[in-house]
């Protein structure tokens, strides 16, 4: 069968660490729809992202060289 994924949840500190950028530029690129949209849990109420989907935009960011991820780094 197909191998679990280990999948965690991760708060927008861990999100900005992991990626090199800041929190606020997080929080644009969710508005622009040009990063993964964070999850709101009900108890305890906070907000967290999937891992394998901040994993994958990594994935994909520096595939692609793309405007955006050179644009963010420029700016951090």
């Amino acid at each position: 069968g197909a191998s679990m994924i280990d999948i965690n949840l991760m708060r927008l500190t861990d999100v900005s660490k992991a990626t090199g950028i800041g929190k606020s530029t997080i929080r644009r690129l969710v508005a622009q729809g040009e990063f993964p949209a964070p999850i709101r849990l009900v108890y305890p109420k906070i907000t967290v992202w999937k891992s394998d989907e901040v994993q994958g935009w990594i994935n994909e960011a520096t595939q692609q060289g793309s405007k955006i991820a050179l644009v963010v780094t420029a700016q951090s």
